[in-house]
């Protein structure tokens, strides 16, 4: 049965994971370990999906479109604060 029981804790600061995963991840914002390195400006990230976001920088692509105006954005973040103003 799941719980939700957060039980993988970091035992550097505490912070508390439902998944081991997700504790894992976390670790590498104690080490400092950035295993994503960008082959265009040797930028490095501690995840892929970081690395992806970067690499929007350098492409020029925005893949985020918003359904009311068009208007496009690298970032979903900055996509969803935008449709903001459209209600």
């Amino acid at each position: 049965m799941h719980t939700g029981e957060k039980q993988y804790v970091c035992g550097d600061c505490g912070q508390r994971f439902r998944e081991s995963t997700d504790l894992l991840w976390h670790l590498l914002t104690h080490t400092g370990e950035r295993t994503f390195t960008c082959i265009e400006c040797d930028k490095s990230f501690c995840s892929s999906s970081q690395l992806t976001q970067h690499h929007h920088t350098h492409s020029r692509e925005r893949p985020f479109t918003c359904p009311d105006c068009d208007q496009s954005f690298r970032q979903s973040f900055h996509l969803t604060q935008h449709r903001r103003i459209h209600t």
